[in-house]
């Protein structure tokens, strides 16, 4: 749960920035029909992918978190790339990675329980 959590956080956080990103792109160009370049339109598609994907996490079956993981890695990727590491990106980029170790740490987690602790595995006295 808490990494589905943090996936969806990341996610949201990464479409708020980008979408925040462009706006004082504009406003600091003066230029209201400046477009969006075609790389945070990719960053921001993964990362409604992301988010879509943590909600799944919920649910579904273990290897959405492989899918979370390899998104995460993707997205922290671009991010190291494409951005001047500012605060805001090294945030983001901290975000990326815990979400890369959560997601690998519960899509290898073992929720089986063993034959010897089954509680229907009492002895029966007769």
């Amino acid at each position: 749960m808490l990494t589905a959590a943090l996936g969806a956080f990341t996610a949201i956080w990464t479409i708020a920035g980008v979408n925040l990103s462009f706006l004082l792109h504009r406003v600091c160009l003066g230029n209201v029909n400046c477009a969006q370049s075609s790389s945070g339109w990719v960053v921001q598609s993964l990362a409604v992918v992301l988010l879509i994907v943590s909600a799944g996490c919920l649910v579904g079956p273990k290897s959405l978190f492989y899918v979370s993981a390899l998104l995460s890695a993707v997205l922290a990727g671009t991010v190291y790339v494409q951005t001047d590491m500012t605060g805001v990106a090294v945030a983001t980029l901290v975000l990326y990675l815990a979400t890369l170790a959560l997601s690998v740490l519960a899509a290898r987690r073992h929720t089986f329980m063993s034959e010897q602790s089954n509680p229907m595995n009492l002895p029966v006295f007769g």
